[in-house]
């Protein structure tokens, strides 16, 4: 028996299969393609996040009184908190300016407001605790963010005017001396004049 060829049907029907399946599996590397893309980007942001928070806990803390309104240039001369408040930069750039590698898209934002210790939310009233709000974003969308606290009581006053160091004149520490040294001394004279006295005392009522 002689076989039957495909029919033109059988043939732009399995031609249209085939056209379907080559799509769907186009459409599913590409969404896998971005899926990889967009979980690359969310771990760079997170290490973005990371990076700065490092920085701004070896920042002084700056004013007690105001939050400073950011400064320009690279943060590698920042010394203050007050110096981050504000700050952006898109693409990420490191503490010397230079654009990082693979954060194209991403902006950096920091800003620093103070903590009101009664609600845990922000204030415009200076409490000594400052916190440092990062986060990066990919156009409008928050990908990673964090918050650093700083306290002015645990920075001491690094970041302010340190204080002056006590000063000491050479009569703080002879007086004191001074003083022992004349008791001391004093005991010791008065112990050796009782004892001639009493050797005195002996001898002449041993030659009477």
């Amino acid at each position: 028996m002689r076989r039957r060829g495909f029919s033109l049907a059988e043939t732009v029907a399995a031609s249209a299969i085939a056209g379907t399946l080559a799509a769907a599996v186009v459409g599913v590397s590409a969404k896998a393609a971005v899926t990889r893309s967009l979980a690359s980007q969310q771990r760079q942001a997170e290490t973005l996040v990371a990076s700065m928070a490092s920085e701004v806990r070896e920042t002084g803390f700056g004013s007690e009184s105001s939050l400073g309104s950011g400064a320009a240039g690279p943060r590698s001369a920042f010394e203050s908190l007050d110096e981050f408040n504000g700050w952006s930069s898109s693409p990420p750039r490191d503490a010397d300016g230079v654009a990082l590698d693979g954060s194209d898209g991403l902006t950096r934002t920091v800003s620093v407001f103070w903590r009101d210790p009664g609600t845990g939310g922000r204030t415009a009233t200076p409490t000594g605790v400052k916190v440092v709000s990062i986060e990066v974003l990919r156009g409008a969308s928050v990908l990673a963010s964090a918050q650093v606290d700083r306290s002015v009581a645990a920075a001491g006053w690094w970041g302010e005017t340190p204080p002056a160091p006590a000063t000491m004149s050479s009569s703080d520490v002879l007086d004191p001396l001074k003083l022992l040294e004349d008791d001391v001394l004093g005991d010791e004279v008065e112990l050796v004049q009782k004892v001639v006295t009493g050797v005195l005392d002996s001898g002449g009522g041993r030659s009477r």
